[in-house]
């Protein structure tokens, strides 16, 4: 098993599910290049933000009466569709504080 595979094992599982001898590997990964150990961290969360996202749209989806088989052909729309509102929010949240500190100055 490659090193970076071992480390992602290691963020997964946790060190008890591994034989110590890939825990050192996944441990001296880290070490070594922290560059790549941060990557494969970011990589695993947001997978579980995503799954995350998807698991409370299936909720919603439900709870508006939607039919689960049809979710999932829905699920990319939808998510596009929050990632648009979210990114609309930061965008005027940004602006407004943007705002906020031009008239302080003045």
């Amino acid at each position: 098993m490659n090193e970076e595979k071992t480390y992602e094992w290691y963020i997964t599982k946790g060190p008890d599910a591994m034989p110590l001898k890939e825990t050192l590997a996944a441990l001296s990964f880290r070490d070594s290049d922290p560059a790549a150990a941060r990557r494969v961290e970011a990589r695993i969360e947001r997978s579980r933000r995503e799954a995350a996202e998807k698991d409370d749209l299936l909720h919603a989806w439900r709870r508006d009466g939607g039919d689960e088989k049809d979710f999932e052909a829905a699920h990319r729309e939808l998510s596009t569709k929050q990632r648009t509102e979210r990114l609309a929010t930061m965008d005027r949240e940004a602006r407004e504080a943007s705002r906020r500190a031009i008239l302080e100055g003045f």
